[in-house]
């Protein structure tokens, strides 16, 4: 089917579905929808993980992105931007005998921001805590598009599955073309995010989009809801919670880590030195925030290469890790806010001498604590800690005092930027 005539047809049925009552309008997606639990072996969902797997990555987003519009033409012939960078992005992808046939990005919320927190508003979602990123850069190989199910919505489960299970976020966001989100609130249950459209939105070359949300702690009722008593092949529920794909690569982890950092040094400088001159082209803090999230030790060279000296100093030793360790916080001081049984805190990021903590406890600067952190299945460290910063979100910077085996042994494990991937 040739470009035109998909456009006429996307035309056509976004005049539709627009004139149709909700109700109607789910009732017609749903019904569309047919799934296959039987997809060819040959065809595997995995992460993103070698230079080759990389390159045709960035190449599919290029040539898909210049056809759309949503990007200018290049040299390079790739599409990557500064979020690809971050050792908290993961890329997903469906690959073909060997070839990368369909990706998406998955960027988690960070020091970055994320590409739609430039345009809307995300405030109460930090205030409230929640921990959330952005799907972006959803692309179907073109040789593809005329029979898709299996590829689609295969990527599709393994995105509910990676960010359920393994990715630590709470909540999806997605920025779209206005005439597909009927596809995403019909079928995947999304929400606007605002009630308002951008135009001239510049992480798409100008393209006019909305956001759209998905609270994954509502997501499996809501699918149940709408979908259980369905036949198999229209049933969502059951396909994204309940079947188990064989063709499925998830990372194997010890450890309560959520991040899966793919760019090793050589990977870094290959994309964003001699590929592109993003890193080049980066803004001081943009390049100082990478500098804080890669050990120094392996780092140093590339992310200084190429630019006089940065005026922020570089003297982070350590790497702070993205976490989701579920602790309980006991304070070692008299006078203290928190209650003597104790408080919840979920730690999100950690390193050999701090970690960070989201709580409803009030904590007072300085205070004291033991805290008991499950760092793995069954696995509990217990620290000495005090309190040291706070952001008026709920987070709090702990300086770790006093610290046993099992956690140093937990960060120089997660410290390795090493990733296995297990079916």
């Amino acid at each position: 089917m040739s470009k035109h005539v998909r456009r006429i047809k996307k035309e056509v049925l976004t005049s539709f579905l627009t004139a149709l009552p909700k109700e109607a309008r789910d009732w017609f997606l749903r019904s569309k929808v047919s799934l296959d639990y039987n997809p060819p072996e040959n065809l595997r969902f995995k992460l993103a993980e070698t230079k080759e797997e990389l390159e045709q990555v960035f190449k599919l987003l290029y040539h898909s992105y210049v056809a759309s519009g949503s990007m200018k033409p290049n040299p390079n012939e790739v599409r990557i931007t500064p979020y690809h960078a971050l050792p908290s992005t993961s890329i997903l992808i469906a690959v073909l005998n060997g070839q990368v046939i369909a990706t998406l990005s998955v960027f988690r919320m960070g020091p970055f921001g994320i590409p739609a927190s430039k345009e809307f508003d995300v405030s109460q979602l930090m205030k409230q805590g929640t921990r959330f990123a952005e799907i972006s850069s959803l692309t179907l190989d073109e040789s593809f598009r005329n029979d898709n199910r299996e590829i689609i919505f295969g990527l599709l489960k393994y995105l509910y599955e990676y960010t359920t299970k393994y990715f630590g976020i709470d909540m999806k966001l997605i920025v779209i073309k206005p005439f597909r989100r009927f596809f995403y609130e019909s079928l995947l249950m999304f929400e606007p995010l605002e009630n308002r459209i951008v135009k001239n939105y510049g992480f798409s070359n100008g393209a006019t989009v909305m956001a759209e949300k998905l609270d994954l702690h509502l997501a499996k009722e809501r699918y149940k809801k709408i979908y259980g008593e369905m036949s198999d092949e229209k049933n969502l529920y059951k396909y994204f919670c309940e079947t188990k794909m064989n063709n499925f690569e998830f990372p194997n982890r010890q450890y309560h880590i959520i991040s899966d950092p793919v760019m090793t040094p050589e990977l870094l400088s290959y994309f964003f030195c001699e590929k592109t001159d993003l890193l080049k082209n980066m803004s001081e803090f943009e390049r100082s925030v990478l500098k804080s999230l890669y050990p120094q030790s392996k780092y140093k060279l590339v992310l200084n290469s190429g630019i006089g000296a940065l005026n922020t100093k570089y003297d982070r030793l350590e790497v702070r890790l993205d976490t989701d360790c579920p602790s309980r916080l006991m304070s070692l001081d008299k006078n203290s806010l928190v209650s003597p049984l104790g408080a919840d805190m979920q730690v999100r990021n950690i390193s050999y001498k701090g970690l960070m903590g989201f709580t409803s406890a009030q904590i007072a600067a300085g205070e004291r604590f033991q805290i008991l952190v499950e760092i793995g299945d069954r696995l509990v460290s217990t620290l000495e800690v005090s309190a040291s910063w706070k952001s008026g979100f709920g987070h709090y910077g702990f300086k770790i005092e006093k610290a046993d085996d099992s956690w140093n042994t937990f960060v120089a494990h997660s410290s390795t930027f090493s990733k296995k991937s297990t079916g």
